[in-house]
């Protein structure tokens, strides 16, 4: 298991992930490093959600973030008031074992 502000984690996680980093990313700590690594961490196309509270001090570069050269990465701010939601699709989905890497306890 990795924490957030491991160094080099980002490369640990596209070194175990296929294509370059992980296709989704769900962000709900409000933790900066956590939501950075989130936008780092994931591939080409890939897709990160954050849920509740960004931090302050999050910046978001819209070129290298979400569009550069042949990348097209998707950034989603949800509410608190929607995690429930956003939850229970994850919970019903039929790839549940697919969006799910690790449970932390």
């Amino acid at each position: 298991m990795f924490a957030p502000d491991e160094p080099d984690l980002v490369d640990k996680i596209r070194a175990i992930a296929v294509g370059g980093g992980v296709s989704c990313a769900l962000e709900c700590s409000g933790r900066l490093s956590s939501q950075r690594l989130c936008i780092d961490a994931v591939r080409r196309r890939g897709r990160v959600a954050f849920v509740g509270e960004a931090a302050d001090d999050l910046v978001i570069r819209v070129s290298p973030d979400c569009c550069a050269k042949d990348d097209d990465r998707r950034l989603v701010a949800y509410s608190m008031g929607d995690y429930s939601k956003v939850m229970q699709v994850i919970q019903q989905s039929p790839l549940i074992d697919l969006l799910v890497s690790h449970v932390m306890r």
